[in-house]
């Protein structure tokens, strides 16, 4: 008989459940842990949801137990910020539940120093180098030879115009 393990939260999961799609955080659960049952995925994920103990399976599933104690310790929200490179959000997350910014900003720079993979696929703007983005734009209003000529005749016939007159005034 196989021991019982935890079914294991991935951050994708922590983070589809942060922003309310469960649907989602189910299915990555059941892959994440190598297809187990849907109502236990889902007693999983409503556990992660409400901060109970995770249920428990007998099933031969991939766990990654440290991975899951170390994501236990930050908000599901901080979790999403971190995976979308926003380093500064998940700060602002770990403050706004009452902890010192300092003690914030530390705990995520350990959060990432022990999930390295995830640090190194954030920008590189987070880690101190600002990255320029050069936008070529095309014009949005294209002027050809046509234009200019039109110009020119209407210019033309005003200076016959005003030469006319001036002949016609008798000032010429």
């Amino acid at each position: 008989m196989a021991e019982s393990k935890k079914v294991a939260i991935s951050p994708e999961a922590a983070a589809a459940v942060a922003r309310g799609d469960l649907i989602t955080a189910i299915k990555l659960v059941r892959d994440s842990n190598g297809k187990i049952e849907l109502s236990l995925a889902k007693e999983a994920v409503d556990a992660w949801k409400s901060s109970r103990p995770l249920p428990s399976t007998n099933a031969a599933a991939t766990v990654v137990a440290a991975k899951a104690a170390a994501n236990a310790g930050l908000p599901a929200a901080a979790l999403l910020a971190l995976s979308q490179g926003k380093t500064l959000e998940a700060i602002k997350v770990l403050h706004n539940t009452g902890m010192d910014l300092r003690s914030a900003k530390e705990r995520i720079e350990a959060h990432m120093q022990a999930h390295p993979k995830a640090a190194a696929t954030r920008p590189h703007h987070v880690a101190g180098t600002r990255q320029t983005v050069t936008v070529t734009r095309t014009p949005t209003v294209q002027h050809d030879d046509s234009d200019r000529r039109v110009v020119v005749y209407a210019l033309a016939a005003v200076a016959v115009a005003l030469v006319a007159y001036a002949w016609d005034a008798g000032w010429l």
